[in-house]
């Protein structure tokens, strides 16, 4: 049976790049594959806690969004405000598992209060009271070597859940199946920032029961009573569109692969059709290389073009600016020629200068794409030419988007008209301008 599981993983397009590569050095491996899957990791009153890889015995976001939905079909059962709060620590992957787990529990209906920063058990156990939350989930491992990472439940009362309460999540976790299903919807239940301000009511008894302000209770007075923890929370202000949604007025195009239209200020989705499925980018790639540029580099720093990003490297049917091995262009410049003209010359030196080469570059796309929710999305270049394993859908096109949006040098350049680069050609002489087309 582990054999199957194995080569069920094997074959399945796994969004996480970094698994498949693993799953295939240990093919052959009789000893390994059974360990990594011959059991499930065991959820019990501290959660999961394993060691990060590939496999239904290991720490992985296909492990996390199956012991999640677990929890959302307890959560589901218990009424209240139906709501769950969220907190991670700094271990490998721990940010990642903690939206991977919000994005389960939104896809559920359930509200989500996670934090966007690193924030201890004690924070965590204060949100889920404060807050009222059916329960909490801490991605951590705690003293364990750094090869661990764990996901660790509390109940309403913030103190680890009831051997009862994870016994029945267990239960539900075995009644899903396919861990590598991707989530593809974003809470937009009002994941309102978690903000501990003085004028907050704290609860008596906390974990140890018992009338009056006890020792933790007055601990949580001093230290959370306070505007201590401030910060705005992942997804609280994204559509979700799960379902097809039609246009009232508006006839289908048959010929239409994906689409979706969104009221941005309205956090309503208008128009959905097929936006979760899988579609080649094409040049729409480049807004992610335009968002990694601006959140890791500065706009005016000076990039030398390589020989890579040289126009005549690309095929006769590219799009190009005509970049040359040599010149010297600002980043910003080099922006303008990627989102006006689409220069896939202009993505590549971008990608290497950001990246310090273009596969690294790749790799921070995936890497950011994750963060983003964007689950049915996998780079493979900076420029949107054409591979087989390179694709998203609509719906992580908008979360990207939306992502880029919120920079003003983004907008500048997306709502220009035109776009006058000046650059420093290959001997040294600086140019007046570069003029490529509507660019």
């Amino acid at each position: 049976m582990y054999q199957e599981e194995y080569k069920r993983w094997l074959e399945a397009d796994l969004e996480d790049a970094d698994l498949s590569p693993e799953l295939a050095r240990i093919e052959g491996n009789d000893e390994e594959i059974k360990d990594r899957f011959a059991v499930a990791l065991k959820f019990g009153t501290a959660g999961l806690r394993g060691v990060l890889g590939a496999g239904t015995n290991r720490m992985n976001i296909y492990v996390v969004r199956q012991a999640t939905q677990g929890l959302a079909n307890w959560v589901k059962t218990q009424g209240g405000t139906q709501t769950v709060a969220i907190s991670y620590d700094s271990r490998l992957k721990s940010d990642v598992f903690a939206k991977t787990a919000a994005g389960v529990l939104a896809a559920n209906g359930i509200n989500v209060r996670i934090y966007d920063a690193l924030m201890p058990v004690p924070a965590l156990s204060f949100a889920t009271r404060y807050y009222n939350c059916n329960a909490g989930v801490m991605v951590t491992a705690s003293h364990n070597p750094a090869k661990y990472n764990g996901y660790k439940a509390y109940g309403p009362d913030g103190c680890q859940m009831t051997d009862d309460a994870a016994a029945i999540v267990y239960a539900e976790i075995q009644k899903t199946e396919e861990t590598w299903i991707g989530v593809r919807c974003i809470s937009r239940a009002k994941s309102a920032a978690l903000v501990c301000v003085a004028s907050i009511s704290l609860f008596t008894g906390g974990c140890i029961g018992g009338k009056g302000a006890t020792p933790v209770t007055a601990y949580e007075l001093k230290n959370y009573n306070q505007d201590l923890y401030q910060g705005k929370l992942y997804a609280e202000e994204l559509c979700v569109a799960q379902n097809d949604v039609a246009l009232e007025g508006y006839t289908e195009d048959t010929e239409l692969h994906s689409a979706a239209l969104f009221d941005l200020t309205g956090e309503r989705v208008l128009y959905s059709y097929k936006a979760h499925e899988r579609l080649y980018p094409a040049s729409t790639t480049k807004i992610m290389t335009a968002l990694l540029a601006i959140e890791n580099a500065n706009l005016d720093d000076q990039v030398t073009i390589s020989g890579n990003a040289d126009a005549s490297s690309f095929p006769a049917d590219a799009q190009v600016c005509g970049l040359a091995k040599g010149e010297v262009w600002t980043l910003r410049d080099l922006l303008g020629a990627l989102l006006l003209y689409s220069g896939n010359d202009a993505a590549t030196a971008i990608a290497e200068y950001v990246g310090g080469s273009e596969e690294a570059f790749v790799n921070m796309m995936n890497r950011r794409a994750q963060e983003l929710m964007a689950n049915g999305t996998h780079f493979m270049n900076p420029h949107g030419l054409h591979d087989d394993n390179h694709y998203t859908t609509a719906y992580d096109l908008y979360l990207i988007f939306n992502e880029c949006i919120k920079h003003e040098d983004f907008v500048n350049i997306i709502q220009s008209e035109a776009y006058t680069a000046y650059y420093t050609d290959v001997d040294g002489n600086s140019q007046p301008e570069r003029k490529c087309g509507c660019f």
